[in-house]
């Protein structure tokens, strides 16, 4: 069975890309819209609407960081979107559990605020509705 995006990348293009995207030179945006599309133009993903994407708050999911948990579809692009949104939100991530159950992903990020204590209530759900917003 032929992988659904071709083969895998070669080492030396996988570690030219990820040296131009840590100096800025890699237009992030550019190529998952490319990708994207490519993926949009697959006949086994059209016709099936996927659910909305459903963030939520754990509010006791730890005692160093609140908990953010986002069940999604997945899709090319989908952590960086994710990434986007928090960073946008001015939150440090410490730890991020990434996976995917089939088609969906669900996970979970364990943030802070700027001085790296837990962010309060109404700041964690400021947060997960913006992050919800940029999902949409």
């Amino acid at each position: 069975m032929a992988a659904e995006y071709g083969s895998l990348p070669q080492a030396v293009r996988l570690r030219a890309d990820l040296v131009r995207a840590l100096d800025g030179s890699l237009d992030i945006p550019a190529r998952l819209a490319e990708r994207e599309r490519a993926y949009e133009k697959n006949p086994r993903r059209r016709g099936a609407q996927a659910p909305p994407p459903r963030v939520t708050v754990a509010p006791a999911g730890s005692r160093l960081a609140t908990v953010i948990e986002v069940r999604a579809q997945d899709a090319p692009g989908l952590l960086h979107r994710i990434g986007h949104a928090l960073e946008s939100a001015k939150v440090r991530v410490r730890s991020a559990h990434v996976s995917t159950l089939g088609a969906n992903a669900v996970d979970a990020f364990y943030v802070t605020g700027p001085e790296g204590a837990p962010l309060p209530e109404i700041e964690a759900a400021e947060v997960a509705r913006s992050l919800e917003g940029a999902l949409r």
